[in-house]
């Protein structure tokens, strides 16, 4: 078989969507708690701020009037449960996909990898056929081309791929932040485990595993052989991910999607399984588990405890003898027979999908070293850090001094920063504090707009302590921000340098000491970390 009928073959042939269904189903459960969190941010608290960190190619975005924000979720709400029943999948998925994008690109303050990825995975569904199966809307084809799948896992595994690659640095290396950040988690777990939680043993053992797990797990997927255990490593990963850190629903996602380098027909061939039994004790199972789900993802433990108990009580009464099942399934190295179905579609627009999907691909892969281009580290800089899967790498705390001065009174004054912004605004936003040049110049619009003032003079101090090293200034301070030109792409040249190397972080139980004694030091230092505040 010659190169382009391979790669027409494995891109084009016909497999079942019962694997992407079910990734549609159980991401539309969890795009609506989503979706709740961020009504009650936006409603509460965001549409009361004055300035937004938008991202370059999109300042055009805005939040929409404080009229509309209900009536927008509203809106999402119903086209996820639509998309979760299948109803309409081809609008409701496009409103999801554009609701959500909206949301994420409104402002830098509430960034998270994971949501740049649900955006991704959204536009995926949008343009696949994921409502062939276990949609109430009955269509006529239970099976989808097969570049519809590998999109998917593709884009998951550039996530773990790259994640693992941005923890290859010196300071992950040394188990931090994980040093800091697990002791300050350690009261909350059982007395016996915390004196782990709190050793340098634990830090390293929690870095290197998590490294070792983003670098392999993508390829252990992929591999006929390993996946099954692969599944091991992945709910264990992903349920510490979920009790350890407030990382909302991405453990769940990323479990639900794991089903996709399965058998694409193995959730079908499952549900097939569970209508042959009592359909009352099925429903009993089906609905017991997505109640376990919420309640874990909510960590409401009573909830959890029924749930739970109700699974137990259906696989009793269905008969499956799940731990020998499963075990047996689990640990058989057994190379598996061929995983594909042979028929092939005949598209005719084979060359544009296998365009769209190239580029795409190539840009992935080329995009989070971006970084590159600019001259600093990333985690000092901010230049490159967003969609770039640089997860959980820096613990920073910032400072930040806005002071403006009007030439013609010599009026001077520091910039109140919690009249414009909310706390949680501030404190992504200093992951690039190239942004803060963008709300300077705002300031000096509105003292021209509305006092008046004809060239204000504003000078700005931002300090920055990455892994609790020293507290350093991040930027030239001589400068009139006022008129300092904002640049997209190009390098900046009023930030100072600073080198991972050039300091090594040390473990203090009181890690916020030093800031304590600088802020008292400092004069009018209106913003720091919540511990300050």
């Amino acid at each position: 078989m010659q190169l382009s009928e391979r790669i027409n073959h494995f891109f084009f042939k016909e497999v079942s969507a019962s694997t992407l269904g079910f990734l549609r189903i159980m991401m539309g459960l969890f795009m609506l708690l989503d979706f709740h969190g961020f009504h009650l941010y936006f409603s509460g608290e965001l549409v009361h701020s004055k300035f937004f960190f938008t991202y370059d190619g999109f300042h055009w975005i805005s939040i929409f009037p404080e009229y509309l924000i209900d009536i927008s979720f509203y809106v999402y709400y119903i086209a996820t449960i639509s998309f979760v029943l299948g109803i309409r999948y081809k609008l409701s998925s496009f409103i999801m996909f554009l609701g959500y994008t909206h949301v994420f690109l409104v402002d830098r303050g509430h960034y998270n990898n994971h949501y740049y990825m649900f955006s991704m995975l959204l536009f995926f569904f949008f343009i696949s056929n994921a409502d062939r199966w276990g949609s109430i809307t009955k269509t006529e084809k239970k099976t989808i081309p097969n570049w519809q799948l590998a999109i998917f896992k593709f884009q998951i595994f550039i996530v773990y791929f790259f994640g693992a690659i941005s923890k290859i640095q010196g300071d992950w290396l040394s188990g931090f932040p994980m040093r800091f950040w697990l002791y300050d988690i350690s009261p909350n777990m059982l007395s016996f485990i915390q004196p782990f939680f709190q050793s340098e043993v634990g830090a390293i053992f929690f870095s290197y595993s998590g490294l070792l797990f983003d670098l392999f797990i993508g390829f252990m997927l992929f591999s006929v052989r390993w996946r099954r255990i692969a599944l091991l490593s992945i709910l264990f990963f992903h349920g510490m991910n979920h009790f350890m850190w407030n990382i909302g629903s991405f453990p769940f996602v990323m479990l639900s999607a794991t089903v996709l380098f399965f058998h694409p027909d193995c959730v079908n061939k499952s549900y097939e399984y569970l209508k042959s039994k009592n359909r009352l004790v099925v429903s009993l199972f089906i609905g017991s588990f997505l109640t376990f789900l919420v309640a874990f993802y909510l960590k409401i433990d009573s909830w959890k405890i029924v749930s739970s108990l109700l699974i137990t009580l259906a696989l009793f009464f269905m008969g499956i003898q799940s731990p020998k099942v499963i075990f047996s399934w689990l640990f058989s190295f057994k190379k598996t027979n061929k995983e594909t179905e042979t028929v092939v579609y005949n598209y005719s627009n084979r060359k544009l999908i296998l365009g769209f999907i190239s580029v795409w691909c190539l840009f992935q892969i080329i995009f989070p070293f971006r970084h590159w281009m600019y001259n600093g580290n990333p985690s000092w800089t901010g230049e490159g850090h967003f969609f770039s899967w640089r997860m959980m790498l820096v613990g920073t705390v910032d400072a930040v001094k806005i002071k403006a001065l009007v030439p013609e009174t010599g009026e001077e004054f520091v910039i109140a920063l919690e009249e414009y912004l909310t706390w949680r605004q501030f404190r992504k936003s200093m992951r690039t504090p190239k942004g803060l040049l963008r709300f300077v110049h705002f300031i000096r619009d509105e003292m021209k707009a509305k006092g008046g003032v004809e060239n204000p003079i504003i000078k700005m101090e931002i300090w920055k302590s990455i892994n609790e090293r020293k507290i350093k200034l991040l930027n030239d301070t001589t400068l009139n921000y006022a008129e300092v030109p904002y640049t997209s792409v190009a390098p900046v040249d009023w930030m100072t340098d600073w080198k991972e190397s050039d300091e090594i972080p040390t473990f203090d139980m009181d890690k916020y000491k030093a800031w304590r004694g600088f802020l008292q030091e400092q004069d009018s230092i209106n913003a720091a970390e919540s511990f300050y505040n």
